[in-house]
C-alpha cells in the first residue's frame, strides 16, 4: 500500500493505520532476520562498556587528582572544574544506567 502524495497517516482510518504500523519500512538487510516480538537485549551490553570507560576516566582523575595535590601540592581553578565535570559524568552514568534497566520495557 502506497500512500497518496502529500496525504498524512492521521487521515487514514485506525485499521489502516494500525496495518501500517506491523509492517517495517523497508525489508531487513540479507542474513538479517526481522524479529519485532521479542528483540534482542542489549542492555547488559550497553552497561558492561559503560561502565568499563568510567573506571578507566576515573582512574584518569583520580591520578591528576594525586599528582595535582599530593606531588606539586596546588590547586587551581580547572580543578574545581574537572571535580564538577567527574560529578555530572557520574550523575550522567547512573541516570543512564538506570533508564536503561528500569525504561526498557514501558515501550512495549
Amino acid at each position: 500500500m502506497q500512500l497518496p502524495k502529500g496525504a498524512t497517516l492521521n487521515e487514514y482510518p485506525p485499521e489502516v493505520q494500525a496495518q501500517l504500523a506491523r509492517k517495517p519500512l523497508w525489508p531487513p538487510p540479507a542474513g538479517v532476520k526481522s524479529n519485532f516480538v521479542n528483540p534482542e537485549d542489549r542492555r547488559v551490553l550497553q552497561i558492561s562498556i559503560t561502565t568499563i570507560f568510567l573506571v578507566i576516566a576515573l582512574l584518569f582523575f583520580f591520578n591528576r587528582v594525586y599528582v595535582k595535590l599530593v606531588l606539586t601540592k596546588r590547586k587551581t581553578w580547572d580543578d574545581a572544574l574537572l571535580l564538577i565535570a567527574v560529578l555530572l559524568g557520574v550523575a550522567h552514568y547512573c541516570i543512564s544506567t538506570w533508564g536503561t534497566e528500569h525504561l526498557q520495557n514501558r515501550r512495549r
